[in-house]
């Protein structure tokens, strides 16, 4: 042990203290931190047509409908924020107030995985880690898939280590939390290939049966059929579907892209942390192993896991979500894996321990001034954008058409308006784009588009004129 193990009575309040600091970070300006984007707009869109119309799709022209199989996140996060919607009604406050559940749903699962290692320094320090992890709030607050897709994941790593204690039933609910995690959002596929790669690595040293695996696969295959068909319909091409979600960005030169993502692993901050927490926690397994050690399943899984997303992670464009799955799981390991390096330390245990107890500290308060002075979250405290955006949709006249050029995320203000849509999801691939003829048509009253949008198209909307701009957008007017 690194320290003194607290009393029930101090692990208490310490937890509750974490947890408490979690909550507040999690709803702390909640519809304003972060800036509604892109992505956020674009998937609330189908869980807005499941409680308007009963239509799990993507709204293209009043009354007409699209598959939302272009969209990555899944019916575990939609059909909440459905049921939200219907009873509450549309909003960013809505919305997000689903994504603060689903936060406080991850540190749950986080509490209850870490205290399955019967050590409470390891689930003060593991919380603390996660909890002034600055990504966490600028990811989940949002309406993202990846937080959603970790809780699920967090609860099938915790009833597969209850499995390890002769619980059958653990299995069945572990294969279901993980079906869920992958019918949150596909990059979580990945789960599924690591579980398999360590039940493989397993399978002979009589950890579980024919019997615990097949309950495993029930729970995993009723969330995974039920994400294939309402992911799927029947308009849609499997090899597309495919080819989307392999090269999502229709990147040309898959080699040199890796070979520059493989360099910010030395040469940019978010990147190298996360290299370094991999390392600690490889040298921590290497470690237990020499020991001859029990590395527990739910752990080889998660760090095949970790690894894997580092892998998917080098044909992706660069940016930093991409392997924000790895961070957190790497992070929920560290504490486990910095107690099985001091152990490993010899006659300079003590000593080590102290160093590294300080290490944690102070990373620990580097992380938590992340959170509240220089991260993408703390960038927006300040921000009313959400406000001025409502105000004003507010002032346009309820019944006017409004064409959404390439803006999803300002259908949250649309309200009851009629609205067209074209979408420009990457340059190889765009949806809507049948409805650009209404413009010609001059079918819309309304036309908004990104300013800097409008500054490269202009001559596109002949029939138009520029009315105003507001925020980062231009309105565009019929011409009398």
């Amino acid at each position: 042990m690194m320290f003194t193990a607290p009393s029930s009575k101090t692990l208490s309040v310490v937890l509750a203290a974490v947890l408490g600091a979690a909550l507040f970070l999690s709803v702390f300006r909640l519809t304003e931190s972060p800036a509604v984007w892109y992505d956020e707009g674009l998937i609330v869109q189908p869980a807005l047509n499941v409680a308007k119309y009963g239509e799990y799709s993507v709204q293209t022209a009043p009354g007409k409908f699209i598959s939302p199989s272009f969209i990555s996140v899944g019916y575990p996060v939609l059909y909440p924020l459905a049921a939200v919607f219907g009873l509450f009604g549309f909003g960013v406050l809505q919305a997000r107030l689903v994504m603060a559940f689903f936060l406080m749903a991850f540190f749950a699962s986080a509490f209850f995985y870490l205290r399955k290692n019967s050590n409470r320094w390891a689930v003060v320090w593991g919380l603390l880690l996660l909890a002034s992890f600055a990504p966490l709030y600028g990811n989940g607050k949002g309406v993202l898939g990846e937080v959603p897709g970790l809780s699920f994941l967090a609860c099938s790593l915790v009833f597969l280590r209850s499995s390890n204690k002769g619980a059958k039933w653990s299995w069945l609910v572990s294969g279901l939390f993980a079906g869920l995690c992958v019918a949150t959002k596909p990059i979580f596929i990945l789960f599924i290939g690591a579980l398999g790669l360590s039940f493989l690595l397993n399978w002979k040293k009589e950890l579980f049966s024919l019997k615990d695996l097949a309950l495993f696969v029930a729970g995993f295959f009723l969330p995974f059929a039920v994400w294939l068909f309402t992911q799927i319909s029947g308009s849609d091409s499997g090899s597309a579907m495919l080819r989307w979600y392999l090269n999502p960005y229709s990147l040309a030169d898959l080699g040199v892209v890796a070979l520059a993502n493989m360099a910010r692993f030395l040469t940019e901050a978010a990147p190298a942390y996360t290299a370094a927490l991999m390392t600690v926690w490889a040298a921590s397994l290497w470690i237990r192993k020499k020991r001859t050690e029990k590395i527990e399943i739910a752990e080889q899984a998660a760090f095949i896991f970790a690894v894997l997303i580092l892998g998917f992670y080098l044909r992706t464009p660069g940016w930093y979500r991409y392997f924000f799955p790895a961070q957190v799981v790497a992070l929920l390991h560290m504490p486990t894996a910095g107690s099985a390096i001091v152990e490993y330390a010899g006659n300079f245990r003590r000593k080590f321990g102290i160093a590294l107890g300080a290490v944690g500290v102070a990373l620990i308060g580097f992380q938590f001034y992340q959170v509240g002075f220089d991260s993408w979250a703390a960038g927006h405290y300040a921000n009313t954008r959400t406000a001025e955006l409502s105000a004003y949709f507010a002032a346009i006249p309820p019944g006017a058409g409004v064409f959404l050029y390439n803006v999803p995320e300002l259908s949250y203000f649309i309200g009851d308006r009629p609205y067209f849509q074209y979408l420009e999801l990457t340059p190889a691939m765009a949806r809507g784009e049948d409805q650009l003829a209404a413009i010609q048509q001059r079918q819309p009253d309304l036309i908004i588009i990104r300013s800097a949008a409008f500054a490269e198209r202009a001559g596109q909307f002949p029939g138009y004129r520029e009315r105003e701009k507001f925020d980062s957008y231009t309105l565009l007017e019929k011409r009398p």
